[in-house]
C-alpha cells in the first residue's frame, strides 16, 4: 500500500464495490461510464470477467470518512480485448474531477507497473479516447505506444502498449548493485520514460527492414536505451549509460521467435447459409447470401478455456485447436490441463446448430468460466429479448453496456430472443440458451456450463422489396462545384480536404470549427463540416467504422476533385441553391478494400428530433438528450438553419447511414463499400418539417 499527505493507495476488497460502482458512473467523463449506472454487485461479476491481475483504489483520508476518488485495473480481458501471454489490459482507470492535479495519478500508474512486474507480467496494454487530452498525455508520458491503428475505431479508443516492465526485467539481471537500487526506489514512472509526442504514426521505427520501439529511460543517473521487438515482446539490444558517461552495451541472449500461428478457415455450406471457423481460435462466422446484408449475420467467439488463450469480441489469442469439417457440420476440439472442450457446428439451410461439450476433471469442473460473445450481424431493426421488440441501435431504447459487460441486460429466462430487420426480410432466432445478457443491441454475452447445451440459430429471410427510392434529383445535375475559401456561403478547403463553411441565409447548415479544430466524440480535431475518409468497414471485428478522424495525407484540387492518399482516395462537392431547395451533390471515389465515408456534422435546431427511416417502413423521431449510435437508410435532421436538412444515397455499393449523437453534436457518415462505382450522396436542405423521400 502506497500512502503519502491524506491519499492512500491500496488494493481493492469488496466492500469497496459500491463506492466504486457509484464513482464509475456518476460522470459523463467516466471512461466506463454505463447509462442509468451500475451497482457493486456489477462491479465484483466484472472483476472476475475481466480474470483480474490487481486492481487499487485511491483514498482521502484526511477526513471522518474516507472518501474513495480513484481507481486503476489490470485484467487479462475487457470483454472487448483480451491480452497474450504475459500481458494485461490496464482499464477501469478514472480520478474524480479535482482530484487529477496532485500526485495520485502517478502514484496509481506506479503501483500498477509495480504489481505487474512482481506478478511475472512484461507488457502493459490499454485503450484511451484519443480526445481525452488529460488522459492521453498521462500515457503518452509513461511510455504507451502505437502499434496498430492510430486513429480511433467504432469503440471510440485507440490502443496503446507499454514494454517498461519488460525493459527492466530484461536489462535488471545486467546492473550493478547501485543501478538495482536506483531501480527499486522508482515511485513514479512519468519521470523515468522520455516523453512521447502526440503523433501515434511515429513510435515504431525501421532496423535491418524490421519494426522496434525504441525506450529511452532514466533513473538514478542511469539510462537505458533499449530497442522492442512489439510483435514478439522480446528487447532486440540494450545501452546502459552509467553516471560517469560510460556506455555498456548488454550481451542480451539470443531467444527464438515463437512461430506465429497462422490463420486459414474451414468452410461449410448448407442451402444459402455458409459457415466458417478460423482455425487460429475457433471464431465462428454465419452468413446467408438470400439476406442483403453486409458481412455475416452471426460471429462468435468459441467458449474461453485459459487464461492465456482468451477470445473477446473485437480480438482473440491463437489457441491450439483441432478443426476439421465432416459433411455439412464443422468439429472443434481444445485440450487444455484437465479440460476438454468440444464445439460441433452444424449447417442446414435453416441456420447453424451450436452443441458444445465440456469434459471436466476433478476441481476444474466448478472453476471453469466458459464466457463466449455473439455478435449480431443486422444494424437494422429490433431485438425482443421478452420485454417485446426494442430499437437494436446503441443508446436509444437498450443502453450500451460495453464498458462493462457484466452490466448487461438480462435475457427473460426460458424467453428466446429474437432478431428482426424488416427493411431487409431477415429474421434471426435463438434456442436454447441458457442465460445471458445483451451487452448492446447486437452483441450478447453468455457462458456455458460444463456438461453439454445446444444453442440453435436460426435464419428467416426473404429477399427484401427493392427500396422505393426517388430518383436523383433534377438539382444535382444542375449544380455547379462548390468554390474553395473565401466564398462565405458555402466554400471548400482545398488544403485541408474539408468543406469549411455551408450557410443557408446566414445560418449554419453544418456545424464547423473552421479555421481552427475542435473534438467530436474521440475525433480530437476535426477542421470541417463535412469530408471524406477510407475506413476499415463497418464489418471489420478490429476497428470498424471509426470517427472519421483525419489521416494522414495531402489534399490537392484536381478540376472540381479533391484528391488525397495519392490518388487512392477523391471526392467532389456541387451545389445548388433556389428559393425552395439548398442541396449539396457529394460524390467520393476510392480505390481498395473497406468503406469510404462521407462524414458530417449537422447543426441541429434547438428541442428538435431528428428522423431515421429503414427502407421503406415506418419514420422514427429520436431526442438527442443523450449519446447513441443507429444506422439508417435515410435521415433527416432539423437545422439551427432553419431548413430540414435530407440525406440519402444515389449510387453507390451497400449504402448505409452511420449517426452518432455525441455530447459535442450530432456526426453522421454516409458509408458505401470500396468499388469502382462512386458513391453519390444528397444532402437537400428544404422549408418541409419531414422531407423523408422514401415511398410507404
Amino acid at each position: 500500500m502506497s500512502t503519502g499527505s491524506h491519499t492512500s493507495i491500496r488494493p481493492f476488497t469488496p466492500d469497496d464495490a459500491d463506492r466504486v460502482a457509484t464513482l464509475l458512473t456518476a460522470r459523463a467523463d467516466s471512461p466506463n461510464r454505463v447509462t442509468g449506472g451500475i451497482a457493486g454487485a456489477d462491479v465484483l461479476r466484472e472483476l472476475e470477467l475481466r480474470r483480474t491481475v490487481a486492481f487499487f483504489v485511491a483514498e482521502d483520508t484526511s477526513g471522518d470518512t474516507t472518501e474513495l476518488y480513484g481507481t486503476l485495473g489490470l485484467f487479462r480481458t475487457s470483454g472487448r480485448r483480451t491480452t497474450a501471454p504475459r500481458e494485461v489490459i490496464a482499464d477501469m482507470f478514472y480520478l474524480a474531477p479535482g482530484r487529477r492535479g496532485g500526485t495520485a495519478t502517478g502514484r496509481l500508474f506506479a503501483a500498477a507497473l509495480e504489481s505487474v512486474f512482481d506478478a511475472g507480467y512484461d507488457v502493459l496494454r490499454l485503450t484511451v479516447d484519443p480526445a481525452n487530452a488529460t488522459a492521453f498525455s498521462l500515457y503518452r508520458r509513461v511510455g504507451s505506444v502505437c502499434l496498430r491503428h492510430s486513429v480511433a475505431g467504432a469503440d471510440g479508443n485507440v490502443e496503446l502498449v507499454n514494454h517498461v516492465p519488460l525493459v527492466l526485467r530484461t536489462v535488471a539481471p545486467h546492473l550493478d548493485d547501485t543501478a538495482r537500487a536506483a531501480l527499486r526506489a522508482i515511485t513514479s514512472f512519468g519521470s523515468v520514460t522520455a516523453p512521447r509526442g502526440t503523433d501515434l504514426g511515429e513510435d515504431l521505427e525501421t532496423v535491418d527492414g524490421l519494426s522496434f520501439v525504441r525506450y529511452r529511460l532514466r533513473f538514478g543517473g542511469y539510462a537505458v536505451d533499449a530497442l522492442v521487438d512489439p510483435l514478439h515482446n522480446l528487447v532486440d539490444r540494450a545501452v546502459v549509460t552509467d553516471p560517469g558517461g560510460s556506455e555498456h552495451v548488454l550481451s542480451l541472449p539470443i531467444v527464438p521467435r515463437p512461430r506465429m500461428i497462422a490463420s486459414t478457415s474451414v468452410e461449410v455450406t448448407a442451402g444459402s447459409i455458409r459457415a466458417t471457423v478460423d482455425t487460429r481460435d475457433g471464431l465462428l462466422r454465419m452468413f446467408d447470401d438470400r439476406a442483403g446484408i453486409t458481412g455475416p449475420l452471426l460471429t462468435s467467439t468459441l467458449p474461453n478455456l485459459h487464461a492465456d488463450h482468451l477470445s473477446g469480441w473485437r480480438d482473440s489469442q491463437p489457441r491450439t485447436l483441432d478443426v476439421q469439417a465432416l459433411g455439412h457440420t464443422i468439429l472443434v476440439q481444445e485440450r487444455s490441463e484437465n479440460i476438454t472442450l468440444r464445439a460441433r457446428f452444424e449447417v442446414s439451410p435453416d441456420g447453424v446448430r451450436r452443441t458444445y461439450a465440456l469434459d471436466c476433471v476433478g476441481d476444474s469442473r466448478s472453476e471453469w468460466q466458459a464466457d463466449l460473445f455473439d455478435t449480431i450481424g443486422l444494424r437494422h431493426g429490433t431485438v425482443d429479448v421478452g420485454d417485446g421488440p426494442a430499437l437494436i441501435a446503441s443508446g436509444v431504447e437498450l443502453r450500451d453496456s460495453s464498458e462493462i459487460p457484466s452490466a448487461a441486460v438480462q435475457l427473460v429466462p426460458d424467453v428466446d430472443p429474437i432478431w428482426h430487420d424488416s427493411s431487409r426480410g431477415v429474421v434471426l432466432r435463438y434456442n436454447g440458451i441458457r442465460g445471458g445478457g445483451l451487452v448492446t443491441g447486437t452483441l450478447l454475452a453468455h457462458r456455458v456450463e460444463p456438461g453439454t447445451q445446444t444453442i440453435a440459430v436460426t435464419v428467416e429471410a426473404s429477399v427484401p422489396r427493392p427500396t422505393a427510392l426517388l430518383p436523383a434529383s433534377p438539382l444535382v445535375e444542375a449544380a455547379s462545384p462548390v468554390e474553395a475559401v473565401p466564398n462565405t456561403t458555402i466554400a471548400l478547403d482545398a488544403e485541408r480536404g474539408v468543406l469549411a463553411r455551408w450557410r443557408r441565409d446566414g445560418s449554419r447548415v453544418l456545424s464547423t470549427p473552421w479555421p481552427r479544430t475542435s473534438a467530436i466524440g474521440p475525433n480530437p480535431a476535426r477542421s470541417g463540416g463535412l469530408w471524406v475518409t477510407v475506413e476499415p468497414g463497418r464489418t471489420d471485428r478490429d476497428h470498424g467504422i471509426g470517427w472519421g478522424a483525419a489521416q494522414s495525407t495531402r489534399w490537392s484540387l484536381c478540376g472540381q476533385w479533391l484528391e488525397g492518399h495519392e490518388g487512392l482516395l477523391r471526392w467532389s462537392a456541387r451545389h445548388h441553391t433556389d428559393t425552395s431547395h439548398d442541396l449539396l451533390a457529394v460524390e467520393a471515389d476510392a480505390h481498395g478494400s473497406g468503406d469510404v465515408v462521407v462524414w458530417s456534422t449537422p447543426t441541429v435546431a434547438r428541442g428538435a428530433r431528428i428522423g431515421v427511416r429503414d427502407g421503406s417502413g415506418p419514420e422514427n423521431l429520436l431526442d438527442l438528450d443523450r449519446r447513441f449510435e443507429i444506422w439508417t437508410d435515410e435521415l433527416s435532421v432539423p437545422t439551427a438553419a432553419g431548413v430540414t436538412l435530407r440525406i440519402r444515397n444515389i449510387t453507390g455499393h451497400d449504402p448505409e447511414i452511420l449517426v452518432r449523437a455525441t455530447s459535442s453534436g450530432l456526426l453522421v457518415g454516409c458509408v458505401t463499400a470500396a468499388s469502382d462505382v462512386p458513391a453519390l450522396w444528397e444532402f437537400d436542405c428544404t422549408a418541409t418539417a419531414s422531407t423523408l423521400s422514401l415511398a410507404g
